[in-house]
């Protein structure tokens, strides 16, 4: 609860494919002090608090610093050259994995180039690429444009 606090002191920026860029803003106790829930106040969702376990990992993932970033990227590029697309690609969908920076290169690797995607798969493929984006935007402090370049060139793995 104690990096809870911080995250909340810091006005932290954490991500949700679902929702997209957000803050953690209190803690709510239920009153069977069974299980505390983090509160989570998205920037597309004015005035909307979501809830979400202590656990938070499995839907939410807390910003990263630049070095950590830059790495993932280049592991993207790494990951798409080395796939290979005339083979049926495995999807592999993880449940109950944190929902952090290797998970979404792996889900992006895997899909980006595999021509019989089905329609939840394009559309977690499409969440995937918007989250990366948007962090790579807040981390190196540069537009959501600028930062679509950048996630595009390191996906035209060469």
């Amino acid at each position: 609860m104690e990096t809870i606090k911080k995250h909340i002191e810091m006005q932290t920026k954490i991500y949700s494919l679902e929702h997209g860029v957000g803050k953690i803003i209190g803690i709510f106790k239920y009153y069977d002090g069974v299980q505390d829930y983090i509160e989570v106040k998205f920037d597309k969702h004015r005035g909307v608090v979501n809830l979400y376990p202590s656990d938070y990992k499995s839907e939410l993932r807390i910003i990263s610093n630049p070095l950590k970033l830059t790495d993932v990227l280049k592991r993207l590029s790494s990951m798409i050259a080395s796939i290979d697309y005339t083979q049926e690609s495995q999807v592999h969908q993880r449940i109950d994995a944190d929902v952090n920076l290797d998970f979404l290169t792996d889900i992006i690797a895997s899909h980006v180039g595999s021509l019989s995607l089905q329609a939840k798969d394009k559309m977690l493929l499409s969440q995937c690429i918007d989250s990366l984006i948007l962090e790579v935007s807040h981390v190196y402090k540069i537009n959501e444009l600028r930062a679509k370049g950048i996630v595009s060139d390191y996906m035209r793995a060469g």
